[in-house]
C-alpha cells in the first residue's frame, strides 16, 4: 500500500470529518433558507423573479471571484485558519442579513459575506480530508457532498415552518456562530506524525505542508488534470443544478401535477442524491481504473437524466426520478477527491487544484443553464435530454485524466 496516501489510524479524523460535513450543510442551508422564504421576501422587499435571482446566487459570484485565491490561501497558510477565517466573515454576513431585513443592498451583501465561508471550505475540504482519511477520501468526500444536501433538504422543508424571517435567520445565524467555534477549537489541518513519516509524506506531496502561494498555484495551473478534472466537475454541477431547478416547473407545467405534488417530487431527487453521494465511491471502487469507473457512473447518470422524457406519470416517474438523483450524484464525490491523485499534485497543493476547480465548475454553472434554457425554451421534455447530454460531456474528458494508480 502507498504509504504516502495511507489514511493515519486517528480516531481525531471523525470529529474533522464531522465539523466539516457540519460546516457544509450549514452554509447550504443559510443560503436555501431564503428559496423557503421567497414569497415573504419579494413581497417585503418589493423584488422581482430576476432580483431574487440576484440575491439567492449571490453566494455562487463569491465561489467565482475567490475560489482560487481561497484555496491559494489554504497551500500557504494551512486549511483551518483559511475556513475559519471565512467563517467568520459569513457569520458577520449573517447578521448583517438578519439586522436589515427591509434593505435589498443590505440582504445582498450579507448573501455575499455568506459565500465566503462556503467559498473557503469548498477550496479547502479536499486538502483537509485528504490529509486525515488517505485512501478512504473518497468515502470521507461522499458523506461530505450528502451532507451538502442535506442542509439544501432541511432548508427547503422546515424554514417555512419557522414563525418569521427574523427567527429562521436568527437560528441560521446562531448554527454559524456554534460551528466556527467548534472549528476553531477542534478542527485540524492534518493529524500529528513522527518526523519520519511527515518527511515522507512531504517528499511524495501527500502533506498539506504550508507551499508558497505563486509555486503552488502555478503548479496547479499547469497541470492538465486539473482541468480535464475542473471541466467534468462542472458539467456535473451544470447538468444537476439545471435539472434540479426546472424540474418542478416542468412537472406542473408538462405533466400536469401541481405545486405541492411537484415540490414532493423535487425533494425525493434531493433525497436519492445524498444516497448516491455515499454509494459512488464504493461503486468506483470496483472497478480496475478509477477513470473507468467515474466514466461509468457518468453515463448511467446521463441516462437516467434523459429518462423522464419518456416516463409515464404515476409511479413509472417516481421511479425514474428516484434513479436519476441516485446515479447523478454517485460520480461527483469520486471527480473531486481525484485531485488528489493527479501526478504533482497530492494534499501538499489541493487548494490550490480544488480552487480551480470550483472555480471552473461554478463559472460552468452559472453559464450552461442559461445557455441550456434558451435552447430549449418551453419544452420541458427536450430540457431534460439536454441536461442528459451535459452529463454526458463530462465523462469526455475523463478519458484523457491520468491518475496515479491506488490499491
Amino acid at each position: 500500500m502507498d504509504d504516502a496516501l495511507e489514511a493515519p489510524p486517528d480516531p481525531h479524523r471523525w470529529i474533522i470529518l464531522a465539523l466539516v460535513c457540519a460546516l457544509a450543510l450549514a452554509g447550504n442551508y443559510l443560503q436555501y433558507q431564503i428559496t423557503a422564504l421567497g414569497v415573504v421576501l419579494m413581497v417585503r422587499l418589493h423584488l422581482d423573479i430576476t432580483s431574487f435571482s440576484f440575491l439567492f446566487l449571490a453566494p455562487m459570484v463569491v465561489a467565482v471571484v475567490l475560489g482560487i485565491p481561497l484555496g491559494c490561501a489554504g497551500d500557504r497558510f494551512g486549511p483551518k485558519r483559511v475556513v475559519a477565517t471565512g467563517f467568520f466573515v459569513s457569520f458577520v454576513g449573517a447578521v448583517i442579513r438578519l439586522l436589515w431585513l427591509d434593505s435589498f443592498a443590505m440582504q445582498y451583501v450579507g448573501m455575499l459575506l455568506i459565500g465566503v465561508g462556503m467559498c473557503a471550505l469548498a477550496s479547502n475540504y479536499l486538502k483537509v480530508l485528504g490529509c486525515w482519511f488517505g485512501l478512504d477520501t473518497d468515502r470521507a468526500v461522499g458523506i461530505y457532498y450528502a451532507s451538502s444536501c442535506l442542509g439544501i433538504v432541511i432548508a427547503q422543508s422546515s424554514t417555512a415552518f419557522l414563525a418569521s424571517i427574523e427567527q429562521a435567520y436568527g437560528i441560521g445565524a446562531a448554527l454559524l456562530g456554534v460551528l466556527l467555534l467548534l472549528w476553531c477549537a477542534f478542527g485540524s489541518s492534518e493529524p500529528s506524525v513522527s518526523h519520519e513519516r511527515k518527511s515522507v509524506l512531504e517528499a511524495t506531496g501527500a502533506s498539506a505542508q504550508q507551499s508558497p502561494f505563486r509555486g503552488s498555484f502555478r503548479r496547479a495551473l499547469s497541470n492538465s488534470g486539473v482541468w480535464l478534472l475542473a471541466l467534468s466537475a462542472g458539467f456535473i454541477l451544470s447538468a444537476t443544478t439545471a435539472f434540479a431547478g426546472f424540474l418542478p416547473q416542468a412537472l406542473e407545467v408538462s405533466r400536469g401535477y401541481d405545486s405541492t405534488q411537484a415540490g414532493m417530487l423535487a425533494a425525493l431527487v434531493t433525497l436519492a442524491s445524498i444516497f448516491g453521494a455515499l454509494a459512488g465511491p464504493p461503486a468506483c471502487r470496483l472497478f480496475p481504473r478509477q477513470t473507468g469507473g467515474m466514466t461509468t457512473l457518468i453515463l448511467a447518470g446521463a441516462i437516467c437524466m434523459a429518462a423522464p422524457s419518456f416516463a409515464p406519470n404515476g409511479s413509472s416517474l417516481i421511479a425514474v426520478l428516484a434513479l436519476n438523483g441516485f446515479t447523478t450524484a454517485m460520480a461527483g464525490p469520486v471527480v473531486q477527491a481525484s485531485v488528489l491523485l493527479l501526478p504533482e499534485i497530492g494534499k501538499a497543493h489541493a487548494g490550490s487544484a480544488s480552487g480551480i476547480v470550483a472555480t471552473v465548475s461554478i463559472a460552468l454553472t452559472s453559464l450552461l443553464p442559461l445557455l441550456a434554457a434558451m435552447v430549449c425554451e418551453n419544452d420541458y421534455h427536450l430540457n431534460f435530454i439536454v441536461q442528459g447530454c451535459l452529463l454526458l460531456i463530462a465523462a469526455v474528458s475523463l478519458r484523457f485524466v491520468r491518475l496515479r494508480q491506488v490499491p
